[in-house]
């Protein structure tokens, strides 16, 4: 067990700008992992001189919780500079940051300025308490309460020497900063009442602690303490530290304890018995009852112990530290919160240490601050060192915590709340809890569970063990020997690794990062990601995606439905057993694929050739590429720009999409998909029976069969030499048979004008009837053409037209009436005797001839 504090991180200079006069150090932590160090900076200092008004100033820099500096230096008083600021005292802000107050000296006098700046610096918010022009207002303290209000604390010394101490309590969206009222007033004129500081306790009231002289004999100074109410109002008298005494007694400093309770600190003309000054400390309850009194901190009694400074542990505890200027360094004394001594005294040596602080940071450790004086007056620096008390396991909150491990390793407990928890040089236990959780293990080898939620686990080097747990988690590996743990149903999960890696059960996404080369799925859907280096990617089974980026890769998709994009460089992929989808997009790119392994699909932007055993072929992008087929029943897609499709063998389908294209089919039984007026379509004799598709006005090129035009606008289709089929579309469409060869045409919906000329031609009525879709049939050739009813739309005529089925008149005469023809026009009546109208479906030529064998009736199809 732990019990004297450790060196967490050896001392460090805090101001980082070099070399100057830095003085009065201030440290607090800010929450979300980080602390802040304010410091006063004497004219032209380094940040100081970047300033044209002269005096000191304050500046600040934040750390993060490995007391690493975030950002730059930075001036706390950035909008207040002219003149001093100095003599900053600090309290945290309830949303994060910092509240610093502190003197403002102009030629008029000195003010307290009370600035909010958040967890990275900025300026939030302010409010000054100014002087009156006669008084001088000193030694500010601040503490915030459990909601966020505040108690400024301070001494306000009149033109006749007399010093009180006064406050004023101060809202925590900074509106509202009370009138000023007295702490403790002095009984003589002579008297000065001076070093005030203030914490908040657990109840919520304030203590205030301060030196109070007696009758200006400056070798009787009392330290005394008065608790004061949220609102500043006296809850009890003063008391003194030592009651009854007349002796030195000086440089007071309070902290109140996390069980409750505080703690009182000061130098001592008279403590140790060796008449040296020494440090002495009590502990109170919250209602300022003594509960250990006249501790004797200081284990080293030679010389003078002084400057004392207290910080509140998380253990419920407390640590002091203070300076040995006999020995030129700083000593510290860890106490339970009974008191009692824990451990050792402890220092951090080095060259001439004077004025410290101490501050407890949010994850149990603490930090002391100090000058360097080795070099003074000339060059002076800060510098801090951290130190850890605290014993393994280390536990959160209900609460987001930022949670260090101990240096020689340690178990830490998030708990609940999305935590960062930090293990160090040795092996760590890292357990995330609830919340999305961020682990690094950092060196060796650890253990780390996410818990709940979305979890982001990083073991650093070593063989690590991770559990994410449910949720969808992130995991960092480094090492292929990394261990991964996730059971069914715990959401989708990522890992992110430098090493070769193959997932283990219930793992869904691998990227590879640096140097690695080989990832490999497992029985589930997989996305597999390379980098810019030569990559080999084995999905195994599953419905896999993986995509190669950068360099030459190899992509081994297994079984099922695979993705497969290699990304730049000349890729080979092999899709296995389902119906794969490749992206290709490069000239190099290869694909393999077996026989009986699935319907599968490539996806170019560069001029591409169907691999065997592979099925369609899409073009991407908008350049002016290829398309070519192989053997099988190909269906091959363009992109906007102008393509040119082959088939080759097979029964194809051939889409250009945007752009004047250039299709042909080969052999087989193809078909063409038109949208564009330029595109071409190119078969030869004896290759197949080939059909069109066209959104366009469009005329079938030799050697091509069938024409279907597509959508609803007005277009035309124009047939050839052959026995072609012509279908109309939902306009009003004109179908022209070419003039040759036996054709079928179908206006389909809407006034079509339907053009026989040569050869016996059947003209296809197979759609509703009615005056809007009634179609003109031009140049019919009685007992050579006919005219085809559906059997569906024309049911009442049953299967042929006989004698007793058509007519010519003006209606129908009996029940068996059905077509009737009128002049040039023919109808349709569905009783075939009148009872309901008769409607139009067609027109003819007027001398066209017809009877009743020039029509058939049954199922059309192509």
């Amino acid at each position: 067990m732990v019990t004297t504090p450790t060196v967490w991180k050896a001392r460090d200079q805090i101001n980082q700008s070099g070399s100057g006069s830095e003085s009065d150090v201030e440290i607090i932590d800010i929450g979300f992992g980080r602390y802040v160090a304010v410091w006063t900076e004497a004219d032209g200092g380094p940040v100081a001189s970047s300033i044209v008004e002269p005096g000191s100033d304050l500046v600040g820099q934040i750390f993060d919780a490995e007391g690493n500096t975030i950002g730059s230096e930075f001036l706390v008083n950035f909008g207040n500079r002219v003149d001093d600021e100095q003599d900053a005292a600090l309290a945290p802000h309830l949303g994060g940051g910092f509240v610093a107050a502190y003197e403002d000296t102009d030629a008029l006098g000195t003010s307290i300025a009370i600035w909010y700046l958040d967890v990275n610096g900025a300026f939030q918010d302010f409010v000054v308490i100014p002087d009156d022009g006669t008084d001088t207002l000193a030694n500010p303290s601040i503490a915030m309460a459990a909601n966020g209000n505040y108690l400024i604390t301070y001494e306000r010394s009149d033109n006749a020497g007399d010093t009180n101490i006064v406050g004023r309590t101060l809202s925590a969206d900074f509106n509202t900063l009370s009138n000023e009222f007295t702490i403790f007033e002095s009984i003589d004129v002579a008297d000065d009442s001076t070093n005030p500081e203030v914490a908040a306790l657990s109840n919520g009231n304030f203590v205030v602690v301060f030196e109070d002289e007696y009758r200006g004999d400056a070798a009787d100074i009392d330290v005394k303490f008065k608790i004061l109410s949220a609102t500043g109002t006296e809850i009890s008298t003063p008391s003194d530290v030592i009651a009854g005494t007349s002796r030195l007694e000086n440089d007071p400093h309070v902290a109140a304890l996390a069980g409750g309770g505080f703690v009182v600190v000061w130098r001592d003309d008279e403590s140790d018995g060796t008449g040296d000054p020494g440090i002495q400390a009590t502990v109170y309850d919250n209602d300022g009852v003594e509960m250990n009194n006249f501790i004797h901190v200081n284990t080293t009694t030679a010389g003078d112990q002084n400057d004392p400074e207290v910080a509140a542990l998380a253990d419920g505890g407390f640590v002091v530290v203070w300076n040995d200027p006999g020995s030129g360094v700083v000593r510290g004394q860890r106490f339970d919160a009974g008191g009692n001594k824990v451990g050792s005294e402890f220092t951090e040596n080095f060259s001439v240490e004077d004025n410290p602080v101490v501050a407890a940071l949010s994850d149990g450790r603490f930090i002391v601050g100090f000058e360097d004086v080795d070099n003074a007056p000339t060059d002076i620096d800060i510098h801090g060192t951290i130190f850890d008390p605290r014993t393994s396991p280390i536990n959160g909150t209900a609460n987001a915590d930022v949670l260090t491990s101990r240096k020689d390793g340690a178990t830490v407990n998030g708990l609940g709340g999305a935590d960062t928890l930090l293990g160090q040089e040795e092996s760590d236990t890292l357990n995330g809890g609830d919340g999305n959780d961020f682990l690094y293990g950092r060196a060796n080898a650890d253990f780390l569970d996410g818990g709940a939620n979305d979890d982001f686990l990083d073991g650093g080097a070593g063989v690590d063990d991770m559990r994410g747990g449910a949720g969808n988690d992130t995991y960092i590996v480094d090492n292929a020997s990394d261990f991964i743990l996730e059971n069914a149903g715990q959401g989708t999960d990522s890992v992110f690794s430098s090493a070769d890696y193959t997932l283990g059960a219930n793992i869904e996404n691998l990227t590879l990062t640096g140097s690695a080369v080989n990832a490999g799925g497992n029985g589930i859907a997989n996305v597999l990601t390379g980098h810019n280096g030569v990559n080999r990617l084995d999905g195994f089974n599953g419905n896999d995606i993986l995509r190669g980026l950068g360099g030459n890769d190899f992509l081994f998709g297994g079984n099922n439905d695979d993705t497969l994009d290699g990304g730049t460089g000349a890729d080979a992929m092999t899709g296995g057993a389902g119906d794969d989808i490749y992206y290709v997009d490069n000239a190099g790119d290869t694909v393999i694929e077996a026989a009986g392994q699935g319907t599968d699909t490539v996806a170019s932007s560069v001029s591409h050739i169907l691999a065997a055993n592979v099925e369609n072929l899409g073009l991407s992008g908008t350049a002016n590429i290829s398309g070519t087929g192989n053997s099988l029943s190909n269906i091959l897609v363009g992109n906007s720009g102008n393509n040119a499709l082959y088939g080759g063998g097979g029964a194809d389908g051939l889409d250009g999409k945007g752009g004047a294209d250039d299709m042909r089919g080969g052999t087989g039984d193809d078909v063409y998909f038109v949208d564009n007026a330029g595109d071409g379509v190119t078969e030869a004799a004896g290759q197949g029976t080939d059909s069109v598709a066209s959104s366009v006005s469009f005329t079938l090129g030799a050697n091509v069969e069938n024409l279907v035009l597509t959508g609803s606008a007005a277009i035309n289709g124009t047939g050839n030499g052959l026995a072609n089929a012509l279908v109309g579309n939902a306009g009003g469409n004109t179908l022209d048979d070419g003039g040759v060869g036996d054709d079928i045409l179908s206006g389909g919906l809407g006034k079509d004008v339907l053009l026989g000329k040569g050869g016996k031609d059947v003209f296809v009525f197979a759609d509703p009837v009615g005056a809007a879709n009634a179609d003109k049939i031009v140049k019919f050739k009685h007992k050579k053409d006919s005219i085809f009813l559906d059997k569906d739309i024309f049911a009442a005529v049953g299967t042929k037209v006989g004698k007793k089925e058509y007519f010519e008149g003006s209606k129908a005469q009996d029940k068996n009436d059905h077509i009737i023809r009128k002049g040039n026009k023919l109808y349709y009546d569905e009783d075939g005797k009148g009872g309901t109208k008769q409607v139009l479906f067609a027109k003819l030529d007027k001398k066209a001839v017809t009877d009743h064998k020039d029509f058939d009736v049954g199922d059309f199809v192509i």
